[in-house]
């Protein structure tokens, strides 16, 4: 089924101020890792952070969006969905992969690091770069 009106659907979807919105959500992430270790004056803690936790739920909880989606269960369009749902569980999903990645955890650092895995990504980076 498409948009009744395309033009009106491009402006939502690409508008600038939209995107904006979702790499601040980004930024936001990526200094809530970045400080996670420091006071509010940038001296180092000396506590250890809190455990991440798993990062099995968020990505359990992405394919379930995305299946309820496909299957007609969540009658939610595509920029609310991404912006309440999506954008967000990512965001967990990384900060908890960051993190436990940094306290030791070998499983994804491991699974990225498989010989086959960083073939593929060594050929299909100048394909991003070239194509980007």
């Amino acid at each position: 089924r498409s948009h009744p009106n395309l033009l009106l659907w491009n402006v939502i979807r690409f508008n600038p101020f939209y995107c904006m919105l979702e790499v601040l959500m980004g930024v936001a992430a990526c200094r809530l890792v970045m400080v996670e270790s420091v006071d509010d004056e940038g001296k180092p803690l000396t506590t250890p952070p809190a455990p991440a936790g798993s990062a099995v739920a968020p990505a359990l909880a992405l394919l379930g969006i995305t299946a309820a989606r496909a299957a007609g269960w969540l009658a939610l369009n595509d920029p609310l969905t991404r912006a309440l749902l999506f954008v967000p569980l990512f965001t967990l999903l990384v900060v908890r992969l960051h993190r436990n990645t940094l306290q030791g955890a070998k499983g994804f650092t491991a699974l990225l690091g498989h010989p086959l895995l960083t073939y593929l990504g060594t050929i299909s980076f100048p394909i991003f770069v070239l194509h980007g």
